[in-house]
């Protein structure tokens, strides 16, 4: 993790790759666009549930959710294929 401009940014090899704010998005849709946070610092609005796999399964079943797919939205560019 890297702060470049006041945002903490996910790093894959050197590179900072995704900005932190992606992980603790899920909620935004429910908020006026208007409001919606631009920045965001890792130890504060990530939960451990976005990357620790204990609390994620924790996350979901306090959510009634004991089952899921998971398919990832977007690779780093690092793992991309051209």
């Amino acid at each position: 993790m890297v702060e470049e401009d006041g945002v903490d940014w996910w790093v894959v090899g050197d590179e900072p790759a995704v900005p932190a704010i992606n992980p603790s998005r899920a909620s935004d849709r429910f908020e006026d666009a208007g409001t919606r946070r631009r920045r965001v610092k890792f130890e504060q609005d990530v939960r451990p549930g976005g990357y620790e796999p204990d609390a994620w399964i924790r996350d979901n079943e306090s959510d009634g959710v004991y089952g899921v797919r998971a398919v990832p939205a977007s690779a780093p560019p690092s793992t991309q294929q051209s």
